[in-house]
């Protein structure tokens, strides 16, 4: 009978401690239009606060969710909605716009969790609690659907691309698998006709959907949306925004049939030469920035790894829109889970190569290997291309004699030799910085460095180029690269040695890269 009653007057001692409500409280249920959410994560109530999974709700939303493990970041996508939120961290973006939220997303046994009705109503539900339940309600207009074409896979099955329609204006489209939905994608009246394409762009054995979309305008616009099997659903791994920002691009007529081109992304600034026969020089006085959208898809096989890569073409406009001032192509590569712009290539209206931007550069490597040393080498190539455009020129070149040689100003940004020299010298040695300086009959001219007037061109492919190490000391390596270029249909290589030192700040390249 002691015992009976220690037993009974502990329990009354545990059932008081513990806080207010939690005994009596079960676990809320949440219910997603009507429909009791699956999910192996149950709410968790911390300091007063119901946290609810994020990932179950969200795709219950009708959003495709993916995880950046490097950046903890988590990105939701539902039509033109893309919101994203990072782990331990107060600010939420929702299509570009932050947002504070009171309670950080967490981590509570492997899954995010966080109160539900900022994320929810970002997403286009709306949250209520009714009687121990949290009701999540979705309130969308009733479209009618089209569908466009099935594809039948033999890893995914039945694949359905729609169109969905409000008044007869086509408001979305959507992606099905086996007969869910499996992305959505917003229409703003751009493009109207839609095909599908399966095929295992990243290399994981696992196939991407590809929704090609296409303006019957004049321009021939093409966007393309790519989505890729995360884990636990499908997330978009590459959206072509098929738009550039004020600013992005800068091109104008500088005389003598030439164009500026400028970059502002990669800092790629180049001369764009126009055929003379074709043109008055007075109206060619009339050409501005106008970049078309992309017209053209590309898949070539990528490096240092299965995936493939995405290359755009996009033509730059001259006098008007039937004149094709130059070709803009642009590199994405697929790192990280996500494709990312790596490059640009600018050719001109007869396609022969002009230039070659990169996007990034994380700085000098503190260890070299043979994919370090191609990073190097591209970007060393693309600020040596970068000199011989001469940098940011104003109007117009300014041009002397020497001994019978002409020569041409360099821009503002490289017009000293200290301001040249520091330029180079992120990626070269002093010792290869004068070499460079010496071999391209760069020289000083009363303050100001000039160039001789000629120009040049490279179709080398240094950003694909495979390396091998043939020799090595204490502070210093040196490498074969095989750098591939193209020739018609086909792909040729052109084998270059390099010598790479290593420094206090990092490894730099000890010799000219062409």
């Amino acid at each position: 009978m002691k015992k009976k009653m220690l037993s009974g007057a502990l329990t009354a001692t545990l059932l008081f401690s513990l806080p207010l409500g939690a005994v009596a409280a079960p676990e809320p249920e949440i219910l997603i239009n009507g429909q009791k959410l699956d999910s192996p994560q149950a709410p968790v109530i911390q300091n007063g606060r119901t946290l609810v999974p994020f990932r179950a709700i969200a795709q219950g939303l009708g959003a495709a969710v993916h995880y950046d493990a490097p950046t903890k970041q988590i990105t939701a996508a539902k039509g033109d909605t893309i919101l994203v939120l990072t782990l331990n961290g107060r600010t939420m973006i929702v299509n570009g716009q932050e947002k504070t939220l009171d309670v950080p997303p967490s981590l509570i046994n492997n899954y995010t969790m966080l109160p539900a009705r900022a994320f929810t109503e970002a997403l286009g539900g709306t949250v209520a609690w009714e009687n121990g339940q949290i009701i999540i309600t979705t309130v969308e207009e009733t479209t009618v659907e089209e569908t466009v074409q099935e594809l039948t896979d033999a890893a995914l099955g039945k694949v359905t691309l729609a169109k969905h329609y409000l008044d007869e204006e086509l408001k979305y489209w959507s992606l099905s698998v086996q007969g869910r939905e499996v992305a959505r994608i917003a229409e703003d009246g751009s493009y109207f006709h839609g095909n599908l394409e399966i095929q295992d762009l990243t290399g994981d054995g696992q196939p991407e959907l590809l929704l090609f979309r296409h303006n019957t305008g004049s321009s021939g616009a093409v966007a393309l949306n790519v989505y890729s099997w995360q884990g636990e659903g499908y997330a978009p791994v590459f959206t072509d925004r098929n738009w550039h920002q004020d600013g992005e691009f800068v091109v104008s007529y500088r005389g003598d049939y030439a164009a500026d081109f400028y970059h502002g992304g990669t800092g790629l600034y180049t001369l764009i030469p126009i055929e003379q026969k074709e043109y008055d020089e007075n109206l060619l006085k009339n050409i501005s920035t106008w970049i078309d959208p992309v017209i053209k898809y590309e898949f070539p096989e990528g490096t240092g790894g299965e995936a493939k890569d995405i290359v755009t073409e996009q033509r730059v406009i001259g006098v008007a829109h039937p004149h094709t001032l130059a070709t803009l192509k642009t590199t994405y590569r697929f790192a990280d889970g996500k494709y990312k712009p790596v490059k640009i290539t600018l050719f001109d209206e007869n396609n022969r190569f002009l230039a070659e931007g990169y996007y990034e550069f994380t700085g000098l490597p503190a260890f070299m290997n043979e994919q370090s040393v191609v990073i190097l080498a591209a970007e060393a190539v693309s600020r040596s291309w970068y000199v011989l455009g001469g940098g940011r020129i104003g109007d117009r070149w300014e041009t002397f004699e020497r001994d019978g040689i002409p020569y041409r100003y360099l821009g503002e940004d490289l017009s000293t030799k200290k301001k040249l020299t520091s330029y180079l010298s992120v990626v070269f040695t002093e010792e290869a910085v004068a070499a460079f300086l010496r071999d391209y009959g760069i020289i000083e001219n009363q303050g100001r460095m000039a160039q001789p007037d000629a120009d040049g061109g490279s179709l080398l492919e240094w950003d694909k180029a495979s390396a091998s190490l043939i020799d090595e000391g204490d502070d210093w390596k040196r490498y074969e690269l095989k750098v591939p270029y193209p020739v018609g249909d086909d792909v040729e290589y052109e084998v270059v040695q390099i010598k790479v030192q290593l420094s206090d700040q990092g490894w730099l390249l000890d010799s000219l890269v062409f």
